[in-house]
């Protein structure tokens, strides 16, 4: 349950990413960069270790991460 001040809780993230199909949409390739402005910790998930992918909290006194993911799918 989340504490009554919410403002202890934002987190402020930009995502920015893309796609690219192939053989008419049979793969599919996505890359994407997370940008957080904030501290990742246990406060910013409302007290669970839920980060997200590709995140990991960040180090005492640390503030903010950028993540770079990729994927590729196929549809047979």
């Amino acid at each position: 349950m989340p504490d009554a001040d919410l403002s202890t809780n934002q987190l402020n993230a930009l995502t920015v990413g893309v796609n690219w199909f192939l053989k008419r949409h049979s793969a599919k390739f996505t890359l994407d960069t997370v940008m957080l402005f904030n501290n990742l910790n246990n406060v910013s998930t409302l007290n669970t270790s839920l980060t997200g992918p590709g995140l990991l909290p960040d180090d005492g006194g640390r503030k903010g991460q950028v993540v770079i993911r990729s994927q590729f799918q196929l549809l047979f």
